[in-house]
């Protein structure tokens, strides 16, 4: 729960912005959602100084252009990873 930052808090605020709601129940989590089909146009993910928030996100790239508020966040574990989700996104 506490690396970065409160991963499972930072996922309920970042997923609400979707209107998805992520249910804490301590040893596990809920996911309530809708389906989706777009994004928001003025989404913007925040990454709380933590790679795994962005990475986790980041998969959202396939339904439309993602804003996050620090992608360099990445850098130190996965530099190129920015570079490699553009190729599978426009691969796909």
């Amino acid at each position: 729960r506490i690396k970065e930052t409160d991963r499972v808090l930072a996922h309920q605020k970042e997923l609400a912005k979707l209107n998805i709601e992520l249910d804490d129940k301590g040893d596990s989590c809920y996911i309530h959602s809708r389906k989706l089909s777009d994004l928001p146009k003025d989404l913007k993910i925040a990454t709380y100084d933590d790679h795994r928030m962005a990475m986790s996100f980041a998969p959202l790239c396939f339904l439309g252009y993602l804003e996050f508020d620090n992608k360099e966040v990445v850098s130190k574990s996965f530099p190129d990873f920015w570079k490699e989700l553009n190729v599978l996104v426009n691969f796909a």
